[in-house]
């Protein structure tokens, strides 16, 4: 055990083992994800959802409702909620994913741009 400051501690050891997973296929589904979700066509899927979902639970049979419409549609709102509060993490790392493209793309344009200028200057000479 480490008493002193400078020392780091001993790793602990966890009951649950960590799983190992793959950070490229996690992007990979996560800006597939985020792509989707910028759509025109999950905007209307989404708004078709809700129109069915109010209209049903407006109009629809008395004894086949299951969110009351008095109470504002709290399931609805759940629901949306859940969906919001994961997409905006998604469309984050989507965003880091293609940061670190651009990064990678601005420093491979920037050597291409100095071999082209020693290039030059040399056959100048």
């Amino acid at each position: 055990m480490a008493d002193r400051l400078d020392t780091p501690k001993s790793a602990r050891r966890s009951l649950i083992p960590r799983v190992k997973v793959d950070q490229d296929a996690v992007g990979r589904a996560t800006e597939g994800i985020a792509r989707f979700l910028g759509t025109p066509r999950f905007l209307v899927y989404l708004t078709v959802f809700c129109a069915v979902w109010i209209i049903w639970n407006s109009w629809g049979p008395e004894g086949l409702r299951f969110d009351s419409a008095e109470f504002g549609f709290t399931a609805l709102t759940l629901m949306l909620s859940l969906q919001a509060s994961y997409a905006a993490p998604l469309i984050l790392l989507a965003q880091n994913r293609q940061d670190d493209r651009d990064r990678v793309t601005a420093e491979q344009d920037r050597q291409r741009a100095e071999r082209n200028l020693a290039d030059t200057e040399y056959l100048a000479r």
